[in-house]
């Protein structure tokens, strides 16, 4: 299976794409990273370069490594607040629902890598290093149960 299937776009749109991946992320703006990745993974017949490859799973790194900073620091606060008897139960309320819903955006990215990995590119993939590269994204992602 070649890089480009014989009804796919030409190989200068998808370095188009591969070049507007790398600049979205030294902008720091991750999950545009993971939204141009995605085209070129549907206009490419699910195949990434070694570099493209590198982008996903440093995007997919850093969305997941900032949602459990933000977890983390949520979570310390609604420990120190239930501790010490000083937040309302409605502050209380307030706190439990941030960090229920950075859970919930953290189990959605991993979901969302996991499909990705599991519907388009671990089956478009090549034996050897690109398979092994997949597979080892898919088997280290973080647990959905676990967020610290």
């Amino acid at each position: 299976m070649g890089r480009c299937a014989q009804n796919s776009p030409s190989p200068l749109l998808l370095h188009f794409f591969s070049g507007s991946a790398r600049l979205i992320y030294r902008a720091s703006r991750r999950k545009d990273v993971i939204k141009q990745l995605k085209s070129i993974i549907s206009y490419s017949d699910a195949r990434l370069g070694m570099e493209e490859r590198n982008l996903l799973s440093i995007a997919y790194k850093h969305v997941t490594g900032t949602l459990r900073t933000s977890w983390r620091t949520v979570e310390g606060i609604e420990k120190q607040e239930t501790n010490n008897g000083r937040a309302s139960q409605r502050e209380q309320a307030l706190i439990r629902r941030e960090r229920e819903k950075i859970e919930g955006e953290l189990a959605d990215a991993c979901k969302d890598l996991l499909e990705l990995l599991d519907k388009q590119l671990v089956p478009a993939a090549e034996p050897g290093e690109e398979r092994v590269f997949y597979l080892k994204m898919h088997a280290f992602p973080l647990p959905l149960g676990h967020v610290a």
